[in-house]
């Protein structure tokens, strides 16, 4: 494990995980957690991997084919064993013992005892619940869950999903995950400081990306935690512009939507700079009202705080700035004022297109799991990117920061970021 490009979480945050999860078992229930199955990429070439979020938080194990077997009585682990053919391709996966230190499960089993091991276990039970969506069109067909969940309800037994349990216990971080993604948000910073020396007019966004993807890798992160959005000029007003092909021009602006992962956490940064010259006065009008948007959402972002209303309450104060910036009309902004309309639906879709509402858990996955009927709570953490874009201007703004519930209001994890250079 010595070759492992990341520091792992503990076991015993996994067997914590795994404990706090089989305590909310219903009686008789045996849950089967799947990892996520290798993905051709085109003939023999494979898509890199990465496990299942679920999976990785209740084992730590992140190669293919582990399967986790849990109820209130037992856990078992399975993971495929080396063959020859694994061996010369890709090099050794982690043995038993292996897989018992990073995981803390006693028991770890190959992956081709787990069928007879199943057929026992899942005939007693009353339930089994998967991490899958179970009776929805969420999860594609191959995914291994989805194929077990039709397998078994072929053979009466009844499934749910064990994901409405798993995601309101990852809303809260535990230290150990806070320092991979403080970890993840120092790569993040890292890049865009490097980004930053080619913001200039003739460079191509594809160069961006790449000095953000060598800075992430060469500090130990998998790479971007998603596609990056690297926007100029017009493309900052596309919300997810990833073509990054156009050859930067003075005067425009650049948006950049980025994060490194780390150990399979994400950060998540979003800036605004202008190329070669400081901003237009009407671009620095919008930047300002942005970024001021962004300190009034921030500043309400505390435990108990309902995530409903700070949608609501973001969106009337968006409405006053765009009044002011004379986007729209004081009559647009009074004939909408206190009805309940998605903001995809105010000012047909136009210039925020999503708001404050765009705002999302980080952690596992960037779009992280939860319920966002749930109060604010110490050790959530969340973004807060509000923006506008004024397609008519070409000027795109999008400011995003990471932000840390604390028993006492917030922390703001990427404040040390510039927000201009």
């Amino acid at each position: 494990m010595d070759a492992m490009r990341y520091t792992p979480l503990s076991p015993s945050f996994h067997t914590g995980r795994r404990q706090e999860f089989a305590r909310q078992l219903p009686a008789n229930t045996v849950a089967i957690i799947d990892t996520n199955p290798e993905l051709v990429r085109s003939r023999d070439v494979m898509m890199p991997f990465r496990p299942d979020s679920y999976f990785y938080y209740l084992t730590g194990i992140d190669q293919p084919g582990g399967v986790l077997v849990i109820s209130q009585r037992e856990e078992r682990l399975f993971i495929p064993e080396t063959d020859s053919q694994t061996r010369r391709w890709d090099g050794e996966r982690y043995t038993q013992a292996q897989a018992q230190s990073l995981s803390g499960i006693e028991g770890v089993g190959w992956l081709a005892e787990l069928p007879a091991y199943l057929d026992k276990l899942t005939g007693e039970a009353d339930r089994v619940l998967l991490n899958c969506a179970v009776r929805t069109t969420d999860d594609v067909a191959y995914m291994p869950g989805a194929k077990r969940a039709r397998s078994l309800r072929r053979q009466g037994v009844n499934v749910s999903s064990a994901r409405p349990i798993l995601a309101v216990m990852r809303m809260t971080k535990r230290p150990e995950e806070l320092v991979q993604i403080r970890r993840a948000v120092e790569i993040t910073a890292a890049g865009l400081e490097a980004a930053g020396d080619l913001l200039v007019a003739g460079r191509r966004e594809y160069e961006i990306e790449a000095a953000l993807l060598a800075e992430f890798v060469r500090r130990g992160a998998v790479g971007h935690a998603w596609d990056p959005i690297v926007a100029s000029g017009p493309g900052t007003t596309v919300m997810h512009y990833v073509t990054s092909g156009r050859r930067l021009q003075a005067g425009e602006l650049v948006l950049l939507d980025v994060g490194a992962e780390y150990g399979w956490y994400s950060a998540d940064v979003s800036r605004v700079y202008a190329v070669g010259r400081p901003m237009t006065s009407r671009q620095r009008e919008v930047f300002e009202v942005v970024r001021d948007v962004q300190q009034h959402v921030i500043k309400q972002l505390k435990p108990g705080a309902d995530f409903m209303e700070l949608i609501n309450s973001s969106d009337e104060y968006m409405t006053e700035q765009l009044v002011q910036l004379a986007v729209v009309t004081r009559a647009q902004a009074d004939a909408q004022k206190g009805q309940k309309i998605s903001y995809r639906e105010r000012y047909g879709g136009n210039y925020y297109a999503h708001g404050f509402a765009h705002s999302h858990l980080l952690g596992l996955d960037v779009h992280d799991v939860g319920d966002h009927r749930l109060p604010l709570a110490p050790g959530m953490v969340l973004t807060c990117e509000p923006g506008i874009y004024l397609d008519d201007e070409g000027i795109g703004v999008r400011l995003e920061d990471d932000i840390l519930i604390t028993p006492d209001g917030n922390e703001n994890l990427t404040a040390h970021i510039p927000m201009e250079l």
